[in-house]
């Protein structure tokens, strides 16, 4: 018997549009976009947006 983990290719493009611009692949550079987590954190900063709502959009939690 083989306990081995087996890859299973995932063959769904990762999401990523104006609205939704971060997905919930973990691993994707989008979580990283300087850009991206600035425009976040702007509507944090202007109240429109909770840190923690923020913090789950950037990491791919409301996608």
């Amino acid at each position: 018997m083989n306990n081995e983990p087996i890859d299973i290719p995932v063959e769904d493009e990762l999401t990523h549009s104006e609205d939704y611009p971060f997905c919930d692949d973990g691993t994707c550079p989008c979580h990283e976009d300087e850009t991206l987590i600035a425009e976040v954190n702007e509507l944090v900063e202007d109240g429109t947006l909770s840190p923690v709502d923020a913090t789950d959009i950037v990491t791919g939690k409301y996608w």
